[in-house]
């Protein structure tokens, strides 16, 4: 077994430089020691339990100093065990009516079919739509999303033109409302805008124009006439059917 070797400290008698100056230190000094430790003892009393506080109100209320913007009132809705063991609360048609006034700057949107990504439908609708603010965009199902449009005059132009498309996948929008179904009406008809040149600057009118385009469908709208011969109108066409390329007026007289 090897001999343990016996080595002066190299701490022995040399000088270490302190916060407060430069002192000696032996090197007997760094010896442990035992007696400086503080022990454990016993002073002979105990120390006297810890009483649990009562409970004098157990209606005690928890939000009486709330002032917070989110404070929700006391509700007095019922409710029941179901069935099927789980607790069920009753809400009156109220509650949801009052609840889609609060909504009425959210519109939906339902797509025929597959919808495009998350990320192509907000990047297309935010710049197709974007006005006064940004478009928020929520996934409803898995081809019906929820838009909030602050602004009023992009809410009504959004849901004038009703049918929108976002690549090649056109999307039905409508306000959203508290008895909202995800139904999309069928893309046999639907609203398309129509362009008619030629047309007699006596029937760019309303009356003359709701004429001159029963053979395409039912006008339902128009844009500013801004020509003295041509209307852009919103018509919903049957798409069942082949749109004519021209169209012919006659007048009483039998003049085409």
């Amino acid at each position: 077994m090897a001999e343990a070797l016996s080595l002066p400290s190299p701490l022995a008698n040399q000088t270490i430089p302190s916060e407060k100056g430069v002192f000696g230190v032996a090197s007997s000094s760094l010896v442990q020691d035992n007696s400086s430790v503080p022990q454990s003892v016993s002073t002979g009393t105990s120390s006297p339990p810890i009483a649990k506080p009562s409970v004098s109100d157990s209606g005690f209320n928890w939000a009486k100093y709330l002032i917070s913007e989110g404070k929700i009132p006391v509700s007095s809705a019922s409710v029941s065990i179901s069935v099927e063991g789980r607790p069920r609360v009753k809400v009156s048609n109220d509650v949801f009516e009052r609840g889609a006034k609060l909504h009425e700057d959210f519109i939906v949107g339902t797509f025929y079919g597959k919808a495009p990504s998350y990320g192509k439908i907000w990047g297309v609708l935010n710049f197709l739509w974007e006005k006064d603010k940004r478009v928020t965009v929520h996934t409803l199902t898995k081809n019906a999303f929820l838009f909030h449009t602050p602004s009023p005059y992009l809410r009504k132009r959004v849901l004038q033109q009703e049918l929108w498309h976002v690549g090649d996948s056109p999307f039905f929008v409508t306000t959203w409302n508290s008895d909202f179904r995800f139904n999309p009406p069928s893309l046999e008809k639907v609203p398309v805008w129509a362009t008619i040149r030629d047309i007699p600057f006596d029937l760019i009118t309303r009356e003359g124009l709701s004429i001159i385009y029963r053979p395409l469908g039912r006008a339902v709208d128009h844009k500013p006439f801004t020509s003295i011969s041509s209307a852009e109108v919103k018509v919903i066409v049957d798409l069942t059917k082949p749109l004519p390329p021209m169209l012919e007026l006659e007048r009483e007289d039998g003049q085409v």
